[in-house]
């Protein structure tokens, strides 16, 4: 399930999902995944934040074919 789960998030991710959005309670996506001891989704948060130049070159090539 949690595999499933990564996948939405990443296609969420490059779909432009900000991952700066803070909830009700002030709380990004990474600062929950960490909470929750997520890593794997606050891993994919932290490259989406650092490559965002490869998020928007997927969409490029998408649009390209």
């Amino acid at each position: 399930v949690q595999g499933r789960q990564i996948e939405i998030a990443r296609r969420l991710l490059q779909a432009g999902a900000n991952p700066d959005h803070a909830d009700q309670d002030g709380m990004t996506a990474v600062e929950l995944a960490d909470a929750n001891r997520l890593t794997l989704f606050a891993d994919l948060i932290a490259q989406t934040k650092r490559t965002p130049s490869s998020v928007s070159s997927k969409k490029e090539k998408k649009s390209h074919k």
